[in-house]
């Protein structure tokens, strides 16, 4: 169980695995691949220059995806968490879908921008909600200064919003849990070692992420449990990490590993179909299973 003090500030990093239970698919969850383009072939600066058109469609398809999804008990429970630590709780999200604010969440920053905002490329115009699609034939859009409008978005090679608020955040935070991140994309995946010795820091996830070294104490693995149908509600700051569990899109299959015990394996029976296992992490080789109910 997570305990969070009247005192500790909580730094939550939300990456494509929280969507992905909703239906929005991961970059890496299809195999960085759309119409047999890489992502970075779509998601450039250089791309946008030699095929805004192309641009377009991509992110309307993604728009078209992220309009029908809604969201899950892990956007519920941030919101709901967000209600009890107010201003002591930072969310910070790589996703660019608004599921978030439609559970409810009211200050998250969305460090890789918004899928449903645009700007200009020109001017300083600054972003504005547009939820139109620019699939083939329509007019792609135009800014007043004559510049090309394009989504808001951070792509491949650019820097990431809200940098200004989000490292003041990782060096006030207590609490740092990284939830559904693969520990790949930079900078989010140095943030834990930001925050290493200092703060209490947690993974939730289907699987190791990459920066396992990076300095998480904390780790908590998910595997699927067939038969086991439970709903309940977070009534309390410390179900809230039981929650996210439940976001994650994970396979039918045992997940193991080799880490280090501090303390026996303790079997976690959470809402749904999900069985996980709470462990602290030393990073020496011992054997860990999934337990399955």
């Amino acid at each position: 169980m997570l305990r969070v003090s009247s005192t500790d500030r909580v730094f939550i990093l939300a990456g494509a695995g929280v969507s992905a239970e909703s239906g929005i698919p991961t970059f890496r969850g299809v195999g960085g691949l759309w119409r047999n383009y890489r992502i970075e072939e779509v998601a450039s600066p250089e791309a946008w220059h030699r095929d805004p058109r192309l641009v377009w469609e991509f992110y309307s398809m993604r728009r078209r995806v992220a309009s029908a999804a809604k969201p899950n008990p892990a956007h519920f429970a941030l919101a709901k968490l967000e209600d009890a630590l107010q201003e002591r709780l930072f969310v910070c999200t790589q996703n660019v879908d608004s599921l978030h604010e439609q559970a409810g969440s009211r200050n998250v920053i969305h460090m890789h921008g918004e899928l449903f905002k645009n700007r200009c490329d020109t001017c300083s115009r600054a972003p504005f909600e547009d939820t139109s699609l620019y699939d083939p034939p329509a007019e792609l859009p135009r800014c007043g200064c004559g510049g090309r409008i394009r989504p808001h978005i951070c792509w491949f090679g650019e820097v990431p919003f809200d940098l200004d608020r989000i490292f003041p955040a990782l060096d006030e935070c207590t609490v740092f849990i990284a939830a559904g991140t693969s520990g790949v994309v930079e900078p989010a995946a140095s943030f834990v070692a930001q925050v290493n010795g200092r703060a209490r820091t947690i993974y939730v996830g289907a699987e190791e992420p990459a920066n396992i070294t990076g300095g998480f104490y904390s780790m908590e693995l998910m595997s699927r449990a067939a038969g086991h149908r439970r709903r309940c509600r977070p009534n309390s700051t410390n179900e809230v990490v039981a929650h996210l569990r439940m976001a994650l899109a994970i396979q039918y299959k045992f997940l193991s590993a080799t880490y280090g015990l501090k303390r026996d394996l303790v079997p976690f029976t959470i809402p749904s179909r999900f069985v996980a296992v709470v462990r602290e992490v030393t990073f020496q080789e011992q054997r860990f299973e999934c337990i399955r109910q």
